[in-house]
């Protein structure tokens, strides 16, 4: 007997089976380590391709169902992203469609001809970078320019609508003592819509996010051990109320989540890494979620190295 559970689960697996991929929408957020330390990456990755799969139990055995969504990304080989392309869930299409209200962007979840998304990146030749592009089946949608001091320090990122070149929004980098220690995201109107904080080996600590009233609507904490490496996540509503717990195993890899619902409805989440390859990095995942622990999701990885 095949057993399905992605249809009731699907916006809580989305969740967690993206999670090492969120910084594609973050992109110019926190430049100050390399891709490969953003994406938790070990040796010098040149490619890598994550393809998520409904989960299926036959007999208590977990094996791949129903392709997902999946992201491919390539690194330069001082270990920064040069190109993203992904096909997205139809979760995340329907948000992708919403953020952008535009009637010429529609993301086509199923059959042979799925929208593919692309991300390209571009760098000077002190390696810093200086554009950032995001096309949507051959289409460019908008693009990302970066500013520097002459101190070459970034201080500006501006983004624009590619179709008639406005701008949509800015991200602002403030410096103390010569390091970066926060980063504001304004929005249409110079609306605050996202701040982090920084420490002083630019790790995050704090992130807050708000609506259009400048309130804040969700704000999340990151804890380190005494070795630098992350270990929890918690996310807390705008009345302080904790919704979102996560735990990373001593790779950092997401291992447990755990969601506050209305009602103590809450929805338990973790991971099981099948296979890491000879650098340390993960290569096969199964998600597990709810009280049952249903497995939901099966995670594939195949990654190229320079060496």
């Amino acid at each position: 007997m095949t057993i399905n559970f992605y249809s009731k689960m699907k916006k809580k697996i989305i969740f967690i089976v993206l999670a090492v991929w969120i910084n594609i929408t973050a992109i110019g957020q926190n430049p100050f380590h390399t891709d490969y330390k953003v994406d938790n990456l070990k040796g010098k990755v040149k490619s890598i391709t994550e393809t998520n799969y409904v989960a299926v139990d036959k007999f208590g055995n977990i094996e791949k169902g129903e392709e997902i969504n999946w992201v491919s990304k390539k690194y330069n080989t001082k270990g920064y992203t040069i190109e993203i392309n992904q096909i997205p869930s139809e979760e995340d299409a329907d948000n992708l469609d919403w953020l952008y209200e535009d009637e010429d962007t529609e993301y086509k979840n199923t059959g042979a001809n799925r929208t593919v998304d692309t991300y390209i990146y571009k760098y000077n030749n002190k390696g810093k970078i200086t554009e950032f592009d995001h096309i949507i089946d051959g289409t460019m949608t908008y693009k990302y320019i970066y500013k520097y001091d002459d101190m070459e320090r970034l201080t500006t990122c501006l983004s624009y609508n590619a179709k008639d070149s406005s701008l949509i929004a800015k991200f602002i980098y403030q410096y103390n003592n010569g390091k970066c220690t926060e980063m504001k995201y304004l929005a249409i109107l110079n609306l605050l819509y996202e701040k982090k904080i920084y420490d002083n080996k630019y790790k995050l600590l704090e992130k807050y996010e708000y609506n259009e009233y400048g309130n804040i609507v969700a704000q999340s904490f990151y804890e380190y051990d005494n070795k630098g490496t992350l270990v929890k996540t918690l996310v807390y509503d705008s009345y302080e109320i904790l919704k979102t717990k996560a735990l990373y195993n001593s790779y950092e890899d997401i291992s447990e989540i755990e969601f506050y619902g209305e009602d103590h409805e809450n929805q338990k989440g973790h991971c099981i890494y099948k296979k890491y390859d000879a650098k340390g990095n993960w290569l096969e995942r199964i998600t597990y979620e709810g009280m049952a622990d249903i497995a939901t999701a099966v995670t594939e990885r195949k990654i190229e190295y320079y060496e």
